[in-house]
């Protein structure tokens, strides 16, 4: 499945609904989300929820939830910063806190999306400015307080004939052997495999995606992309 969200509006499906963020966080209830690319879900009938406190600090620019619902991660363009959020109640933009619980300086100066692996044992950050993916590990699983050291990829503006220029939209597919890249400038979907899964460093181009769409900003788990 894939998610293409509008311009400048990173989101996320939840259990229980659809998730987006800019200067807070929305949530789109009912059945179903307004999302392109999700085999089974449609724009219509879609219904809006709540939308939670705005963020401190503002400016968030990519979302992914905890595997159980009780925590955002949002990264930051103007902190260069990964913030995790906690929701007292799962999956429940009401009970969200504005106030971040944990945080991970990021090495780009314009980070756009983020990622947690299927496991939760680590994050990943898509840089726009570097065209790079930042990975940390986490001895917790979910828990971004419990980060190592960052680990950079190559350019992936090197790994690509037509070059990642615009590296934007950020997701995996469930066992970690792909990584999919949206760039906004080509309005392409890039697949890289990764030989060892989940690891950035074994990344090689697989293919250059030859359906365009209008400004792509967010991937959502790739499981056909």
């Amino acid at each position: 499945s894939s998610i293409i969200g509008p311009k400048q509006t990173p989101s996320r499906l939840g259990a229980s609904g659809f998730f987006s963020v800019n200067s807070a966080l929305a949530e789109t209830g009912a059945n179903t989300w307004p999302v392109v690319g999700l085999r089974g879900y449609k724009l219509q009938n879609a219904s809006f929820t709540s939308q939670a406190s705005s963020l401190t600090p503002a400016n968030g620019r990519g979302i992914d939830m905890s595997s159980n619902g009780t925590s955002v991660i949002i990264c930051m363009h103007a902190t260069q910063t990964l913030y995790q959020y906690p929701f007292s109640t799962a999956y429940d933009s009401t009970t969200f806190s504005n106030t971040a619980d944990a945080t991970i300086s990021l090495s780009d100066t314009r980070p756009f999306d983020c990622r947690f692996s299927s496991t939760g044992h680590k994050v990943y950050v898509s840089g726009n400015n570097d065209k790079k993916i930042e990975s940390f590990s986490l001895s917790t699983n979910y828990d971004i307080s419990t980060a190592g050291s960052g680990t950079l990829s190559s350019s992936l503006s090197t790994l690509s004939s037509s070059a990642v220029t615009n590296l934007i939209g950020l997701a995996f597919k469930p066992d970690g052997s792909k990584m999919f890249i949206a760039d906004q400038a080509a309005d392409k979907v890039f697949s890289f495999s990764m030989s060892t899964p989940w690891d950035i460093s074994s990344s090689s181009l697989s293919y250059d995606s030859s359906t365009s769409f209008s400004i792509p900003t967010t991937l959502s788990d790739g499981t056909y992309a």
